[in-house]
């Protein structure tokens, strides 16, 4: 094997039943194009030229590939041109966080399984789909982390080579069972088996920080990013991990390169007023909340703003937010948004009780209150050790 850095690119057009790929091989030292290629087929026959392309590429890096790993290295996982296509347009949904996305994101998934029953990648989607729709709100954690874990097992009996459903189960271990053992097992065998996936590498750095394992972590996410340096998911997890960190310049700058590469990308925005609330510049933290606040006045971001208000002492304003989670039911409402508000407003009282109610939720954001620079007012508190103590988190 020789030691020549690469990268693959190219691009996919489809016209009928026809798809037109091109394939292209560069050194990403200098630039220099090692091997390019143009194929037309059927679009039935886009598996066999993945195949073909996947062997091209390690011939002309002179790789010598285990027939095993061949397979596995152009495997989509199923042999059905439209299941396949489903899972990518679940990814394409899952990828962009949003509110609407989400749901769009399951009914693919969920499409591609009634295609193709022993997709296990898909079940893999449906998981990671279910993940975020709890993280976000969307549903409550008792409901959707259920499905999550259920999928993910399906992905896991179907396929155990594959890194996906590790990827999955890890997150739904840490986040809602509360089992960080279980969940670091996962991670460590999804690296085990992909450590091209990206997800392996930020899913694991997000599980590293829930511990306080900030340098680890740090270098995990970066990796996660020089995979794949166009996506806004991968370089706002970044920001998140430099933020519980503590690293709060570097986590502005970081967010500010994700809206670089999407000015629309909400969770940015998101992570960039709680870095402005934490670091006190509680001015640019309402301000970017309002922004996002305009177009959906989602619970988690409503708190934000009533924990910014709350913090710069704008408490009459902070109560008037908490009286409008009282009354919003547009979507799903965590006690976590209730204690987080108490919290910027110093009643520790109120927010040990929400807090307690939100154990009973098991939000996935529950995971990292040990690191979570937001819950600082409440850290002297002995109930707060105390409330760590019975989430199971670790020392």
């Amino acid at each position: 094997m020789v030691d020549r850095p690469g990268k693959h690119s190219g691009g996919a057009m489809r016209s009928g039943d026809r798809v037109r790929i091109v394939a292209q091989l560069i050194n990403a030292a200098d630039g220099y194009h090692v091997w390019s290629e143009r194929y037309d087929r059927k679009l039935q026959d886009v598996f066999g030229v993945q195949d073909e392309i996947a062997r091209t590429i390690a011939e002309r890096l002179e790789v010598s590939l285990e027939p095993e790993l061949q397979q596995r290295l152009a495997s989509t996982g199923t042999r059905d041109v439209e299941a396949y296509q489903l899972y990518l347009r679940g990814r394409f949904h899952w990828n962009k966080r949003s509110l609407d996305g989400l749901p769009k994101a399951v009914e693919c998934f969920q499409q591609a399984i009634a295609n193709d029953p022993d997709y296990a990648v898909a079940y893999a989607g449906l998981a990671d789909a279910y993940n975020m729709l709890s993280f976000r709100n969307v549903l409550p954690a008792n409901e959707a982390m259920p499905k999550a874990m259920a999928a993910a097992t399906n992905a896991l009996k179907l396929d155990p080579r594959r890194a996906e459903p590790h990827v999955s189960l890890g997150y739904a271990s840490f986040t809602y069972d509360r089992d960080w053992p279980a969940a670091g097992r996962h991670f460590e065998q999804a690296l085990a088996l992909n450590r091209s996936y990206v997800l392996s590498h930020s899913h694991y750095a997000l599980y590293l920080t829930s511990r306080g394992r900030f340098q680890e972590s740090l270098t995990i996410g970066k990796r996660a990013l020089e995979l794949d340096p166009a996506a806004p998911a991968v370089s706002n997890i970044l920001g998140v991990l430099l933020y519980a960190a503590r690293q709060f310049d570097q986590a502005i700058r970081q967010c500010e390169q994700t809206l670089e590469m999407d000015p629309n990308y909400q969770f940015a925005y998101v992570m960039l007023a709680q870095v402005y609330s934490v670091a006190g510049l509680y001015k640019n933290a309402v301000l970017t909340l309002e922004k996002v606040l305009a177009t959906r006045r989602s619970p988690w971001e409503l708190a934000l703003l009533g924990y910014a208000h709350a913090r710069s002492g704008g408490r009459a304003t902070a109560l008037e937010i908490i009286a409008e989670l009282e009354r919003t039911k547009a979507a799903f409402e965590s006690a976590l948004c209730f204690a987080l508000v108490y919290a910027g407003l110093n009643e520790f009282d109120q927010a040990f009780a929400w807090l307690e109610k939100a154990c009973e939720e098991r939000p996935n954001r529950l995971a990292y209150i040990k690191v979570e620079p937001l819950w600082d007012p409440l850290r002297s508190d002995p109930r707060f050790k105390d409330l760590m103590g019975r989430l199971g988190l670790p020392d």
